[in-house]
């Protein structure tokens, strides 16, 4: 199972570190609109390893996706219309 890190920055740019897995991160990104912090994300599934992932915004049909740096899709799901 793919561990998700996500730093979530606040106004003055207080930091927050929280570990997800794949559906808690297509719903963070789901409810983004609603909370309007910004963030990284990062893979940490294999240990020693920190890959940055990067989310590429809503896509058809409610399809969220993210890529590495390398452009390959790791993870996609659907959320919901706000």
């Amino acid at each position: 199972m793919k561990k998700w890190l996500v730093q979530r920055i606040f106004e003055g740019n207080e930091r927050f570190n929280t570990l997800m897995n794949d559906s808690e991160l297509i719903h963070y990104i789901d409810v983004q609109d609603f909370v309007g912090e910004q963030f990284h994300i990062y893979d940490v599934s294999e240990f020693g390893n920190v890959k940055r992932v990067y989310y590429v915004g809503w896509q058809p049909n409610c399809l969220i996706e993210f890529k590495n740096e390398e452009g390959k899709v790791v993870l996609s799901g659907y959320g919901t219309d706000h």
